[in-house]
């Protein structure tokens, strides 16, 4: 069977650009997972921030969605907040934090928030709240569609 050098340069030329395609479309290479999540979290607040709270949003299988973490900075006398995203780790979905601090009859003083369509965190957000409640409220939309895995904490850093 005789083929054309006409007919082989237009096949070659159609692979190529099929396999330019595939290259193109292959997702890239995601950042691992850090290995210390709450260091992590912290350094993204900045230097002399202490860990007073966190939280693992589970599913029902037990998958962990985030991890919602509340610092605080005794120098400056701010609460810092962060959620990573977890499961979904390096794809982009609804990502959002929320950080409130509280008056001592239980009414909302003031709020910092962040929300995005994130890859790896929400946050930091801050807060000037020498003596006050603080809580946060995070969510992670499942990138896959139909899930958002919400965390709402209890009061934390009164005092």
């Amino acid at each position: 069977m005789k083929v054309s050098v006409r007919l082989l340069q237009t096949c070659l030329i159609a692979c190529a650009v099929l396999a330019s395609v595939f290259v193109v479309n292959v997702a890239p290479a995601q950042a691992a997972r850090p290995t210390n999540p709450a260091s992590y979290a912290a350094s993204k607040c900045g230097s002399g921030y202490s860990l007073i709270h966190s939280y693992n949003k589970t599913d029902s299988q037990g998958i962990i969605w985030s991890k919602s973490y509340v610092f605080w900075n005794g120098s400056s006398k701010k609460n810092c907040a962060i959620v990573l995203k977890w499961f979904e780790w390096g794809y982009n979905s609804d990502t959002y934090i929320d950080l409130s601090s509280y008056n001592s009859n239980g009414t909302r003083y003031q709020r910092d928030w962040d929300s995005g369509d994130y890859a790896y965190y929400a946050g930091p957000v801050y807060l000037y709240a020498p003596g006050r409640c603080v809580d946060i409220l995070s969510f992670v939309d499942a990138n896959s569609g139909g899930a958002r895995y919400t965390y709402d904490s209890p009061m934390v850093g009164c005092g």
